[in-house]
């Protein structure tokens, strides 16, 4: 794509704007059309909602890129919501971003609240979905006073506290809250001033705009591409739950203190798929959601379609049991899939003391023994 751009300014000269503006269109409509079409011989359900997902990552693009992109007066802005999804995004998280500039020292001050977990990452982020970190502190490590309040610096020189070096390369700031029960949890307030000088270099301009747009048109186009490949890449483990490749997942963006698991599921509309915890670790967290085909949780504000360790009911021995179906089964830790035949799921592990994988079973509805799955499986 570069070189057939660079060949087009040679035999045209300098590109104006407008032709800018008409290659953004047109290579993000080519890249839509590769998207949906990857996603053809999907049910009806999922496929419905394909249009949806490519307008949210446009739209998330522009926000990222365009809109909250100046590293001069960056704004910590809420990468997802419950109608801005991607990406496995976890109803149970706020993910809050801004960009950065290496060259600069920035200062966060908030206040830690009541979340469950509060974590800090800086990353080398760029427009295939890649997020190398490169700076890491959670609230637990952080100086604060007694009602919660903190101040945290990136860059410059090293502090005793409450300090993270911005190395080079580093262009994204992600704020990760993680809730067990929100409507108990306060969470965490913050927000983030540049403390250094401007220089003249630092000025918008028309290169710069450009250069922006440029950057949404990549993230549309290749992280879109990106997050479907993830999904079939799923569909070899459907209706099971095998941990995920820990490295690649950590490559994304995922926080250093979680433990992931990913799948795909299938289910008939007799079927049952139950997730398994025989035990539970003595400390962390751990969480369970379910997605769409697009990596889209599903409408959350609706429907139960995620539990974590604290809103899911264990069993008598302590054991946990979860079922995902489209009709209720009469249990609590009931995880609706909304209609959807198909989808993905994600399991989180969060600062636990060792990990206990899930296991799963499909079962029929009109057949399944629920005494027996509601106690410790042993076999």
């Amino acid at each position: 794509m570069e070189t057939i751009k660079k060949i087009y300014r040679d035999l045209t000269g300098p590109t104006t704007d407008a032709d800018q503006w008409a290659s953004f269109c047109d290579n993000v409509k080519a890249a839509g059309i590769e998207i949906l079409a990857a996603g053809g011989n999907a049910d009806p359900v999922n496929k419905s909602e394909g249009l949806r997902y490519l307008s949210r990552i446009l739209r998330g693009a522009l926000e990222m890129h365009v809109e909250y992109s100046d590293p001069m007066d960056p704004v910590l802005f809420n990468r997802t919501n419950e109608r801005l999804k991607y990406g496995f995004d976890n109803p149970d998280n706020i993910y809050s971003t801004c960009t950065l500039n290496d060259q600069h020292r920035y200062e966060i001050r908030g206040n830690c609240g009541s979340v469950s977990y509060l974590s800090v990452n800086l990353s080398n982020s760029d427009t295939t979905g890649k997020m190398l970190l490169t700076g890491f502190v959670e609230a637990a490590d952080l100086v604060t006073d007694a009602a919660g309040n903190f101040n945290l610096q990136l860059g410059g020189e090293r502090q005793p506290h409450n300090w993270l070096p911005i190395l080079p390369g580093t262009n994204t700031l992600m704020i990760r809250q993680s809730f067990l029960d929100r409507a108990r949890e306060t969470a965490a307030r913050y927000d983030i001033r540049r403390i250094s000088p401007r220089r003249i270099t630092d000025a918008f301009t028309e290169a710069k705009a450009r250069e922006n747009l440029e950057h949404a048109e990549q993230w549309f186009c290749r992280t879109g591409r990106t997050m479907l490949g993830w999904a079939n890449t799923l569909l070899p483990t459907m209706n099971e739950l095998p941990p995920a490749d820990q490295a690649y997942v950590q490559s994304l963006g995922a926080d250093p203190r979680m433990y992931y698991y990913w799948s795909s599921w299938r289910l008939a509309p007799e079927e049952i798929l139950l997730i398994h915890l025989p035990e539970l670790p003595a400390s962390g967290m751990w969480s369970l959601c379910l997605s769409n085909l697009w990596l889209e949780s599903l409408d959350y504000t609706q429907y139960r379609i995620n539990f974590n360790s604290v809103t899911a009911k264990q069993n008598p021995d302590g054991s946990v049991t979860l079922a995902i179906a489209d009709q209720d089964p009469g249990i609590a830790n009931w995880l609706n899939t909304s209609g959807h035949p198909q989808g993905n799921m994600m399991f989180r592990w969060t600062k636990a003391d060792r990990i206990i994988h899930p296991r799963v079973r499909l079962v029929n509805r009109d057949a399944v023994n629920w005494e027996s799955q509601m106690r410790r499986w042993t076999d």
